[in-house]
């Protein structure tokens, strides 16, 4: 039965099979396949020398990250080795840079005025100090971990051995499987 019968079947990349109907091995670091949103690949993967935010491939700069389940702590974990530009490396700095010093503040407010804690005169001014100190403080951690990085994450895995990766963008993935279907050309002597 083929998914134009049943519009529920799962598609052959999902099901373990290449579109031969082989069952994929991802044991070669440098094979993966596309199904949009995920990335599937195996334990260790090495990305084509594009960079995952803008598509560009000059100025390059290779990156590693583990992958993990979004929600565990502990699981199956996936080495995705990636590329950015330097500029796009440089704008995730930047950004981790802004989120810590917002964190910084939000410490330094929040813990101001301790030392002449006079509770009568001071406490609603204290408190807001605390509650405004504590938002900044959470607000630098989340502005690190949700802009300042390229989040991957596993969705799912197969006994360790195929992984569906999601976090890249869509735009990214569609580039990957149209290099994936060009010929490869071998270099001229």
């Amino acid at each position: 039965m083929t998914s134009q019968e049943n519009p529920y079947a799962v598609s052959e990349l999902c099901s373990g099979h290449s579109s031969a109907g082989v069952i994929r091995d991802f044991s070669d670091p440098y094979e993966f396949d596309v199904e949009i949103p995920f990335l599937l690949c195996g334990p260790f993967v090495t990305l084509p020398q594009v960079c995952v935010l803008s598509g560009d491939t000059t100025d390059l700069v290779m990156m590693s990250v583990v992958a993990t389940p979004r929600w565990l702590v502990f699981g199956r974990r996936c080495e995705i080795d990636y590329f950015l530009t330097r500029q796009q490396r440089w704008k995730l700095r930047l950004t981790q840079a802004g989120g810590a010093l917002l964190s910084l503040a939000g410490i330094y407010v929040g813990t101001s005025g301790l030392d002449d804690l006079a509770w009568r005169a001071y406490a609603i001014p204290f408190v807001l100090r605390v509650v405004c100190g504590l938002i900044m403080f959470c607000g630098g951690i989340y502005v690190v971990r949700t802009h300042g990085q390229v989040n991957f994450s596993i969705d799912r895995h197969e006994a360790g051995k195929r992984f569906w990766v999601r976090g890249f963008r869509t735009d990214f993935l569609e580039l990957l499987r149209l290099r994936s279907r060009e010929p490869q050309s071998s270099p001229s002597a």
